[in-house]
């Protein structure tokens, strides 16, 4: 079995069978690569519609279970996986026909065990359709892929170099400390220079809603995520190479940039922001002393030219106009300004 495309599957009905569609039209036998779907209590038509697909495509299969989130069930697909190498797909997303034969050649001709790749955005309207083609084409949609954390769909690993599960008590950011172990052992990773995935954005998934009670979840995230790096960074360091060190260094100012992002996403001067300033405080982190002034631009084009600019955006969108002059004010006070203490090099 050369793949194992695992889908996670929650209450997207609407979109599914764009999905399925998408990979069941490739240019492998079915006998040489499984369709696992995982269905997470879904209440709409989304499991009908895997049963219908099931008994068509031979290579489909379906696993339910009560819902529990996307890493549980993508824990579930790595364990019924048998496939050399493992691609998650979400399931309202879509991958170009006929890609799967020459992504197994560039994976296998070099031992491969991490293929990163690019995507394209594509809207809540858009339907798949025979064209998609694996393409190279730059336009002002496509998402170069990074060699970074980034989403685990952008990725395709090899399945026994796979020496971990997703963390399922984390409802957001769970990709980034999935990929960062695995890539922070296998570096650099090759790119895979053609657009393969269609990532839809709808308005009404978990991602893109904006509401208190969510971004109060993600920042307790990326708390949690700040202490468990913060408690292994020694380890980590420890016998890096000078690539290696770059990506704790990115992610530790990702880390800091993802909290920030969602500090301003609560409600302005709450209970909740003080609460949190305290503990970002006691951890270290804040006030945070400013080390992006002492690091090049090009050195980490990924958090300068996205992390930061949500950031801001998020701040004026929200706050306009005089309560975001005074967080950013208040952010640069602290940043370059007042003395504290430093969480180390």
């Amino acid at each position: 079995m050369k793949f194992t495309l695992i889908i996670t599957v929650y209450n997207i009905d609407n979109y599914l069978e764009d999905c399925l569609n998408s990979v069941c039209e490739q240019d492998l036998p079915v006998d040489e690569y499984e369709v696992i779907c995982i269905d997470d209590g879904s209440l709409d038509d989304s499991t009908n519609i895997i049963k219908k697909y099931q008994s068509q495509y031979s290579n489909i299969i379906l696993i339910s279970q009560k819902n529990k989130g996307v890493s549980a069930a993508r824990n579930q697909g790595i364990v019924a996986a048998s496939g050399e190498f493992i691609w998650f797909i979400d399931g309202d997303d879509m991958i170009a026909p006929n890609c799967l034969k020459e992504l197994y050649e560039t994976l296998c001709k070099d031992d491969l065990k991490i293929l990163s790749f690019q995507y394209i955005t594509v809207s809540e309207q858009f339907s798949y359709n025979h064209d998609m083609l694996p393409c190279s084409n730059q336009s002002g949609y496509v998402k170069t892929a990074n060699t970074y954390v980034s989403s685990v769909w952008q990725k395709i690993f090899r399945r026994n170099f796979i020496n971990k599960t997703f963390n399922e008590h984390l409802l957001y950011g769970e990709d980034d400390e999935f990929i960062f172990s695995l890539v922070l052992k296998e570096w650099p990773i090759r790119e895979y220079q053609k657009i393969i995935y269609f990532y839809r954005q709808r308005r009404k998934s978990i991602t893109h809603i904006h509401s208190n009670s969510i971004n109060q979840i993600k920042l307790e995230n990326t708390l949690w995520r700040i202490r468990h790096y913060l408690d292994n960074k020694g380890i980590l360091i420890q016998n890096a190479s000078h690539k290696q060190l770059e990506l704790i260094n990115y992610y530790e100012y990702n880390l800091y940039a993802v909290m920030l992002i969602n500090l301003g996403k609560l409600k302005p001067f709450c209970k909740q922001q003080q609460t949190y300033f305290r503990i970002l405080k006691n951890l270290g982190v804040y006030p945070y002393p400013i080390q992006w002034k002492r690091m090049r631009m090009n050195d980490n084009p990924m958090l300068f030219k996205i992390k930061l600019r949500k950031f801001f955006t998020e701040l004026i969108r929200l706050w306009l106009p005089i309560r975001a002059y005074f967080f950013i004010f208040n952010c640069f006070y602290y940043l370059y300004l007042s003395p504290s203490d430093s969480i180390g090099d």
